[in-house]
């Protein structure tokens, strides 16, 4: 073969790969004014979204745009700063994900909306509102209110949080930090509580498993209910509440306090009811067939 014949053969072959090449991720900067106490709205449906707070009063957003993606669109309107990923309609299988880097005022509320895209937010300090598909969530930092849905992807957040609602079908739900007010229901994932002093929680799975570690502030309210799903409380021996626990066929193991009774002579069912110290707090734990343990830190 002559060297001429080759130099055409490989300017063809590159003319071949060249859509390939086209097609690469496409990388997309914007930047636009924001209020310091504003709103940034985001949708995305494949990929990744990572938010994080700075004391600037813009949002930046930096992406990496697969071939599905038609537009990224970057509206500010108002108090409210837009952004959405636009798929290519009829895509046919191109690669639709598109990884957000977001960088918004410390003060922000978040609506966040994504299908399979992975959602991380950090140093944000407004009402966070998060639903997802399967893609997971991960929340850190000290914000108002948290709202966080997911039907297979986890749940997870620490920080000083007021009030967090987590609602998941087969995705665990973890709450770490400072969080005084919770209200969390699963199917089959398991929900896990571990705090410094929680002072208010509405818990419920149907076959998930529940735990709850730390110390009870002294009016807090705690119930959970599971139908066939593990309760636990870890609790310092120290612990000042009133308890009921009752289930329909599970076992109830208790350190801080006296063994639970049967409820009937002819039934398998079983409760169990003390008060330790002066009863300031209240806990109310229901099952059917999970078991159930209270055990002393």
């Amino acid at each position: 073969m002559t060297n001429t014949r080759a130099q055409i053969l490989l300017a063809a072959s590159a003319l071949l790969f060249l859509p390939a090449a086209l097609a690469a991720d496409t990388e997309k900067e914007r930047l636009v004014d924001a209020r310091p106490d504003g709103t940034v709205s985001i949708s995305n449906v494949a990929g990744s979204v990572t938010v994080t707070g700075w004391d600037r009063n813009e949002v930046e957003v930096k992406a990496s745009l697969g071939s599905g993606v038609e537009e990224l669109q970057v509206e500010s309107r108002g108090r409210t700063v837009e952004i959405e990923v636009e798929l290519v309609r009829r895509s046919h299988g191109r690669n639709g994900n598109a990884d957000l880097e977001i960088r918004v005022p410390i003060g922000s509320d978040l609506d966040i909306d994504v299908v399979s895209a992975e959602v991380e937010i950090g140093g944000v300090e407004g009402e966070l509102t998060v639903e997802s598909v399967s893609g997971s969530i991960d929340i850190e930092g000290s914000a108002k209110l948290v709202g966080a849905e997911s039907v297979s992807g986890s749940i997870d957040v620490d920080g000083d949080v007021a009030s967090v609602t987590a609602e998941s079908v087969s995705g665990s739900i973890v709450l770490e930090g400072a969080i005084r007010e919770v209200e969390a229901d699963s199917v089959s994932g398991r929900i896990e509580i571990k705090t410094d002093e929680i002072g208010a929680a509405e818990l419920e799975t149907v076959s998930g498993g529940i735990e709850i570690s730390g110390s009870l502030a002294s009016r807090a309210e705690i119930e959970a209910d599971s139908h066939s799903g593990t309760i636990v409380l870890q609790l310092p021996s120290s612990t000042s509440a009133r308890f009921e626990v009752t289930t329909y066929s599970g076992r109830i193991d208790n350190e801080l306090g006296p063994p639970a009774e049967r409820t009937g002579r002819y039934t398998p069912g079983k409760e169990l009811e003390f008060t330790a110290g002066s009863g300031d707090a209240r806990v109310k734990i229901a099952t059917f067939s999970g078991s159930v343990a209270l055990k002393a830190q």
